[in-house]
């Protein structure tokens, strides 16, 4: 995954040069990699596996919603249109959609605590700086970033659960996350495949009730044995009678 190590301006002129066909050097360097990278991420732009420009490079195109943020920044001159554009692409970021639905409505995050949430979730790496990537979110309104104090207040407020394709859990939001996962059991597809690190019968109930036996046909759970005994077995064989009823495995 990639997140943004420069000023917004030199990504928008990448846009503006592969919206106007303008030939775009090589990814010889490692600012034109993060540059492409990340505008692919966040949905601008395409770059072809197996289609090459003139010169040799990856084929490099505008998506749909990246014809509309550049006909609307520089053919119709409506850059309030363009923001919201790029504003709703950014909001679908993993990394943005993590932020939001981890830390809106607190008032006492820092700098730091994004890194350490970032890295937590494997996106950036404990030597990262997050200071321009906080600076576009400042830009477009998705939060507001005080370079000064070190302070982060998200203003783009989470999309309703219902609204929701993934979904992180966060020790502060118990009550939040019990509603995530029923969401999770609810809306699964196929299979769940779930590691409970501390097993407990608990999650057997959350699973009998919100499973779908018409959406999912398997259910496995992975644990270690130090967490399994006797009671927790009985629990298991009336959950797997209770399931098979449904059609689930």
């Amino acid at each position: 995954m990639s997140l943004p190590k420069l000023t917004w301006n030199r990504y928008d002129e990448m846009i503006q040069k592969i919206g106007s066909n303008s030939s775009v050097s090589n990814r010889d360097s490692s600012d034109n990699t993060n540059i492409l990278d990340f505008l692919q991420e966040i949905g601008l732009i395409k770059i072809s596996a197996t289609q090459l420009s003139e010169d040799g490079a990856p084929l490099l195109e505008l998506t749909d919603e990246g014809s509309r943020y550049y006909i609307n920044k520089y053919c119709t001159n409506d850059e309030e249109q363009a923001n919201e554009i790029l504003k709703q692409q950014l909001e679908e970021y993993k990394p943005v959609a993590l932020m939001r639905q981890v830390f809106w409505g607190n008032p006492n995050i820092k700098r730091e605590n994004v890194k350490n949430l970032l890295c937590h979730h494997n996106i950036i790496d404990d030597k990262f700086n997050i200071g321009p990537f906080l600076a576009l979110l400042s830009k477009f309104n998705i939060a507001s970033y005080s370079k000064r104090h070190q302070s982060v207040l998200l203003k783009s407020e989470p999309e309703e659960i219902t609204q929701q394709t993934d979904y992180f859990v966060e020790e502060s939001k118990p009550y939040s996350n019990q509603l995530k996962l029923r969401k999770m059991i609810e809306d699964a597809e196929g299979h769940i495949h779930w590691f409970e690190k501390h097993h407990s019968p608990k999650i057997y109930e959350v699973i009998s009730y919100y499973s779908n036996g018409s959406k999912i046909k398997e259910i496995k759970i992975l644990t270690g044995l130090e967490h399994i005994n006797e009671s927790v077995r009985k629990e298991l064989k009336r959950l797997q009678k209770e399931l098979k009823n449904k059609g689930i495995d």
